[in-house]
């Protein structure tokens, strides 16, 4: 730490000269509950879970001007001793936390070939990467496929005013949303606002306030306008659907088909005429763990594609483009949803999606009669002719470049934590910040059940979607 101390003392007369000198340096993890005298269960063990820096200085004599002229004071030693950190604060994301599925020891840490992944160790934290209290690893992490489902069960559990039932890892909750953040939208509705708009004014630190009851219904339809579909009662009306704020992703792909005229509002009757991104073949097996965690090898084979889900996907949706596939076979990296979904994105001038049935009163390109023809980015897939305005398009004022089939979670180790808290005063310690493409439309499975599939895409890093770094003086 030579050079990162700047001070000069102009009091001590002990002769050692004006500047300090460092006596400590100790990482820390926690705050010491007394000032800043810490123990041993607050000091870091790595780099990873080093949250604040505790520094001592050289002790210094300091003759008083007292004793000088009275001699009633005699000499002193005097040193200083001092806590700080960083906060990290990201804005413009939903009010949305997710309970970090590191905690969770069933959370595969091998890949598909069953390898271990490197920087997985199956060990309980803090010798290892797994287990309560863990640290975010975003190599244990990225291109998993994963079921989040909503947690909390929304009442007091344990007769405890205020105490939810508990969140588990791999879960998702909501946080507060303050009434008059979002103009006319307080409570529940502030909540799925931050939820369906593109860059909801809300900012999230370094404590996240947890906010109980579930909301499935309005939650479902604000993560829907991230797949081109707006619902009634809140996003059905014409305001919202020509709404930069609100615009669908340039690639929307559901495994949804065109019916009653432009409404993409149902999954495809025929699974081989359009298909959604798979998801990994363990939940065709029903052997995934936790029946909710992934492996990332949504291409492999299945008993139902033998041949590889990644195969059966190109071949339905681009199988007469005549461009040259992607390689779903590599490995290290394996190849994950998301690069797909960019691919599709990125080369759309080259080939297009198909449509069996493009649908009633919907353009086919270059004036194609009716029947099997090539998705021109005007039905399910892209925006531009679904439910959203086309116009939006030419008017996104810089929001085209959020890209909204990611959403952003605030990370909370549930259990370490827990039983999670609605009005806690402190909130709960941010473990960080987790990307989840989705994958599929969101569900309903059953009373108060929300469902909502997605690939695991990686953790926020400095400078990621407006994160940033807030140094802090604590003691």
């Amino acid at each position: 730490l030579d050079g990162t101390l700047v001070n000069i003392q102009a009091f001590a007369t002990d002769g050692g000269g004006p500047n300090m000198a460092i006596q400590d340096v100790v990482f820390l993890r926690t705050l010491p509950e007394d000032g800043t005298n810490f123990t041993v269960d607050d000091t870091a063990t790595s780099d990873q879970d080093a949250r604040f820096i505790f520094v001592s200085v050289v002790n210094r004599n300091v003759r008083s001007g007292l004793s000088r002229v009275l001699g009633v004071i005699p000499d002193f030693d005097t040193s200083a001793k001092s806590i700080a950190g960083f906060n990290t604060v990201v804005c413009r994301v939903p009010a949305m936390f997710m309970c970090n599925p590191l905690e969770d020891l069933d959370f595969p840490v091998t890949q598909a070939d069953g390898s271990v992944l490197p920087g997985c160790d199956p060990t309980p934290y803090p010798a290892g990467d797994l287990g309560e209290g863990a640290p975010l690893t975003e190599a244990c992490l990225r291109g998993r496929g994963m079921l989040l489902k909503n947690g909390g069960g929304g009442g007091s559990g344990a007769g405890a005013p205020g105490v939810t039932s508990q969140y588990f890892p791999g879960e998702f909750g909501l946080l507060d949303c303050p009434d008059g953040l979002i103009p006319n939208n307080n409570g529940m509705r502030c909540v799925a606002e931050s939820i369906a708009q593109s860059a909801p004014p809300v900012c999230i630190a370094s404590r996240a306030f947890v906010q109980t009851g579930q909301g499935a219904g309005p939650i479902r339809q604000a993560i829907n306008t991230r797949f081109d579909s707006y619902e009634n009662p809140h996003y059905g009306g014409p305001g919202i659907k020509s709404d930069p704020n609100y615009r669908a992703p340039l690639n929307v792909t559901k495994g949804y088909e065109p019916s009653n005229g432009q409404s993409c509002s149902e999954p495809a009757a025929d699974p081989a005429t359009v298909a959604p991104l798979p998801r990994d073949t363990c939940f065709a097996s029903g052997t995934c763990a936790g029946n909710r965690y992934g492996v990332g090898d949504w291409h492999g084979a299945t008993a139902e594609h033998p041949g590889g889900q990644g195969w059966n996907y190109w071949n339905i949706n681009h199988g007469n483009s005549g461009a040259t596939p992607p390689d779903f076979n590599q490995t290290n990296p394996p190849l994950t949803r998301y690069e797909m979904y960019r691919l599709e994105i990125e080369s759309e001038s080259s080939f297009t999606l198909e449509v069996t049935q493009p649908g009633p009163g919907l353009p086919k390109p270059g004036g194609a009669p009716d029947g099997p023809t090539l998705e021109d980015g005007r039905a399910c897939n892209y925006t531009g002719g679904g439910e959203s305005d086309p116009a939006m398009d030419a008017n996104t004022t810089g929001l085209d470049e959020i890209d909204r089939r990611l959403l952003v979670l605030t990370a909370v180790n549930c259990l370490e934590h827990g039983p999670l808290q609605g009005n806690q005063p402190d909130g709960i310690p941010v473990e960080g910040y987790i990307q989840v493409f989705l994958t599929e439309p969101a569900q309903t499975g059953g009373p108060e059940q929300l469902r909502v599939w997605g690939e695991l895409h990686g953790v926020l890093e400095r400078g990621d979607e407006g994160l940033r770094d807030i140094v802090q003086l604590y003691r």
